[in-house]
């Protein structure tokens, strides 16, 4: 996403919960290309913690438009899920939310959201058809800590669906702090399903493989029989995913800025 906002032309200010990622962001290939080609400010920002009161309360001082990209897939990295995954998507968009909400220069927020965040997880085959599409407009009440129990991609869901019903009810109530102010920006959630593709920041394995990929590179690296493997999902390729954030951050012609409003949009290849 940091490529593509470069390459479409924006000033980026970045925030990394690690200040030293920014050595590695700078000296990546892809972002070297892009800041030679135009001049362009990339500037880093150190917010350590997403879910602290006021985490984003600087940090967007004349910022026109936001991108939200968090809440990553990980494998083993913790052994409390709900702190490490749901928490922090929680809070964090919570933040990110109440901090555009008081910075008057801020247009628009994107925020990855995940098809998982509306695909309900226990369907009850009856009330919902297998041939029924889901919409972006779909939502599933909050799953309690015995669904994602030792489980960190249940986990994972939860924190998607968790994240976009925080963001509803953001903006139903439109209550960002201590006082209620008229929202002046809107919000677009960015829904894609299995998401593939290089990783230019990777330096091991496990970084090449770690998040939705281990379902796919992760298979071709089995040391293992493939006797029993069948994968079916809908997938979409990273790239392509970042551009259409890029693509959302157009509030003109494409998207035109609704203030208040909510617009969710799903992306996925069968």
């Amino acid at each position: 996403v940091l490529v593509k906002t470069l390459q479409a032309g924006y000033n980026v200010r970045a925030t990394l919960r690690d200040m030293s990622r920014a050595d590695a962001i700078l000296s990546s290939g892809p972002v070297q290309e892009a800041l030679s080609t135009q001049n362009l400010d990339l500037s880093f920002v150190h917010v350590p913690d997403f879910t602290a009161p006021d985490a984003f309360g600087l940090v967007l001082s004349n910022v026109t438009h936001v991108v939200h990209v968090a809440s990553a897939l990980r494998r083993g990295t913790s052994t409390d899920l709900k702190e490490a995954i749901i928490d922090v998507a929680v809070q964090g968009t919570r933040n990110i939310l109440r901090a555009a909400q008081n910075c008057p220069s801020v247009r628009r927020v994107v925020i990855t959201s995940s098809t998982s965040a509306i695909v309900d997880q226990h369907p009850v085959v009856s009330q919902s058809p297998a041939d029924r599409c889901v919409t972006p407009l779909d939502r599933h009440a909050d799953y309690d800590a015995e669904y994602y129990k030792g489980d960190s991609l249940k986990a994972y869901t939860a924190a998607k669906t968790a994240a976009l019903n925080a963001t509803d009810a953001f903006l139903a109530t439109a209550d960002g702090g201590p006082t209620t102010l008229p929202l002046h920006f809107d919000v677009i959630n960015i829904m894609p399903s299995f998401m593939f593709g290089p990783k230019g920041l990777a330096a091991t394995p496990f970084d090449v493989t770690n998040g939705s990929n281990i379902f796919g590179i992760g298979l071709v690296m089995r040391h293992k029989p493939w006797d029993g493997i069948r994968l079916e999902a809908v997938c979409c390729h990273v790239d392509d995913v970042a551009q259409v954030h890029v693509n959302a951050l157009d509030d003109h012609e494409l998207l035109p800025l609704k203030a208040g409003a909510h617009r969710d949009f799903i992306l996925g290849v069968k």
